[in-house]
């Protein structure tokens, strides 16, 4: 890509986000100009933070807290959600939103709402092979681009269009 690559994390700081994995998997990125920006807080943040320190990216690592107002998505090129578990990922929905490049742990509540193209095994190797690729591919961020937009148009209900195909198609029924 040429410029540095900002991913970011978003969410509570607890051992089922699963935040230490995604600093193992930095520890493997320190030569490329990538950064990780970590939006939340929670229990775990203290040891979060020291890990950054003994890894040796706590320059790359930057923890934020929580932002409340909305600029948490400027200039993110790639979010990560290697949550173990989730009740509603509302951050990965937001993401979807925002049309972000995403890549999500290959879990039951991940899978109902984006590509399996867009899923990771738990296997540091496979995230650490897909961020490089994301971050020296500018072809392979916009081909995970489109499959978040293709995402939002699933996601997306349009009440009004609804209508007006059920009364066209209706019509020709008749």
């Amino acid at each position: 890509m040429g410029s540095t690559l900002h991913c970011s994390f978003v969410g509570v700081l607890s051992t089922g986000k699963n935040v230490l994995f995604l600093l193992q998997i930095f520890q493997n990125l320190r030569e490329e100009d990538i950064c990780l920006h970590i939006f939340g807080d929670g229990p775990d943040r203290e040891r979060l933070e020291e890990k950054a320190i003994q890894y040796g990216i706590e320059g790359k690592v930057l923890f934020h807290g929580w932002i409340t107002d909305g600029t948490l998505w400027d200039g993110i090129d790639l979010v990560l959600f290697p949550s173990l578990h989730e009740g509603a990922p509302n951050a990965l929905l937001e993401a979807v939103a925002q049309e972000k490049a995403i890549l999500a742990s290959d879990i039951p509540e991940h899978r109902e709402i984006v590509n399996k193209n867009l899923l990771l095994p738990f296997e540091e190797s496979e995230w650490v092979k897909m961020v490089k690729e994301i971050y020296y591919s500018k072809e392979v961020l916009d081909s995970n681009k489109n499959m978040v937009k293709e995402t939002l148009k699933f996601l997306s209900f349009d009440w009004d269009k609804k209508i007006v195909d059920i009364t066209v198609g209706g019509s020709k029924r008749v």
